[in-house]
């Protein structure tokens, strides 16, 4: 069969169209609404911990894959309010729960979220259990000390943090490389992000080369840290490259504050920012860089089922889904194709570009016959 050279412009529209199409299709995503809920933590499954403060006390939960349904933590009998932080691949959570005496203890649970063992450290009184890698090794802090464990969590790695700092551990990756932020007590605005090697041995200021201070927030499986730095145009979301590598100013939305939450291993990087002035506790957006080299956006507008505001994001895992806040609410974000009314839109035009050139040759026949 021959086409006409209209004819095969007109294809070329609509397939120029549909391509279009294809290639914004990781700009968007559907929102799922996780209730009222304060959500800390997301695994590569899309499961979700976090609180649900919804009843009279504070409640531990964890959610199946791609954050459906909702599983409160088993706690010992006579146990008060709970608080789940982190959650691993194989769905083991972490967090901190308050015994029978009242006393702040922390738990990780079996594979998916079963069972309950509340964790101790020798000569600590309150303890709290912050992360947790996908080998089990989970790290927070005791009083005022960083704490790690050994694999499958079986006892104690040393730190190799200085004694006269207070310090808590924060997350870690996949060949144990612990993040935290320790702090000298006797001087004021002293703190300093540091970021350990595999298995927790050594101590390496992280951000050093920025010259300010650094507050790091979240770590992926290359040892790559996105924080804040307290810039003189303001507090930033920056990225620090392994071993204290190529660091990044990453901008804002507008405003004088940004702060970068978490890091997938693909580099996506989520957090929050103000579009106007100072932050003022209500007045951020949540964001996300698709990349090296990629625009901070805010993703209210990068979705399609939802019109409300999205403040903070928190977590976002290797499969490109977000974990984001907003006004006492949690929402989970999964990536998506193009929406279908911009889908359709270019089909049409595409489409109707073939019908237009189909109507006029028919003219013309016509008007020759």
């Amino acid at each position: 069969m021959k086409f006409s050279p209209n004819i095969v412009t007109a294809l070329a529209i609509a397939s120029v169209s549909l391509g279009l199409a294809t290639s914004a299709s990781a700009q968007y995503y559907t929102v799922q609404d996780l209730g009222q809920v304060d959500a800390y933590a997301l695994n590569a499954f899309g499961q979700v911990a976090g609180v649900d403060y919804s009843g009279s006390s504070a409640q531990g939960f964890y959610t199946g894959v791609n954050g459906i349904g909702m599983n409160v933590i088993s706690l010992p009998e006579g146990s008060g309010n709970s608080w789940a932080y982190g959650i691993n691949d194989q769905g083991q959570v972490v967090g901190q729960y308050a015994d029978g005496a009242g006393d702040a203890r922390g738990f990780v649970t079996g594979s998916g979220g079963q069972g309950f063992t509340g964790v101790s450290y020798p000569g600590s009184g309150s303890v709290n259990v912050l992360a947790i890698n996908g080998s089990g090794q989970y790290v927070g802090w005791a009083d005022s000390q960083a704490i790690a464990s050994g694999a499958q969590g079986n006892g104690w790695q040393t730190l190799d943090i200085p004694s006269n700092l207070v310090s808590i551990a924060s997350a870690i990756n996949a060949s144990g490389q612990v993040l935290g932020v320790a702090a000298d007590p006797q001087s004021e605005n002293s703190y300093t992000t540091f970021l350990t090697g595999p298995n927790g041995q050594g101590f390496n200021q992280v951000g050093s080369p920025l010259g300010v201070p650094f507050f790091g927030g979240g770590l992926n499986n290359h040892g790559d840290v996105v924080g804040q730095a307290f810039t003189e145009s303001g507090m930033r979301a920056f990225f620090v490259g392994a071993n204290n590598g190529t660091t990044i100013d990453l901008g804002t939305l507008g405003g004088t504050f940004s702060r970068a939450m978490a890091i997938n291993d693909q580099g996506a990087i989520v957090g929050f920012s103000t579009a106007v002035g100072d932050y003022t506790g209500s007045n951020s957006e949540a964001f996300i860089i698709l990349g090296e080299g990629q625009e901070m956006v805010r993703l209210s507008s990068l979705t399609v089922n939802f019109e409300g505001s999205l403040s903070e994001a928190v977590a976002v895992n290797n499969a490109g889904q977000i974990l984001t806040k907003s006004f006492g609410r949690s929402y989970l974000l999964t990536p998506t194709a193009i929406p279908e009314a911009q889908t359709s839109a270019m089909m049409l035009l595409g489409l109707g570009a073939i019908a237009w050139i189909g109507v006029r040759q028919q003219r013309r026949r016509h008007a020759q016959a």
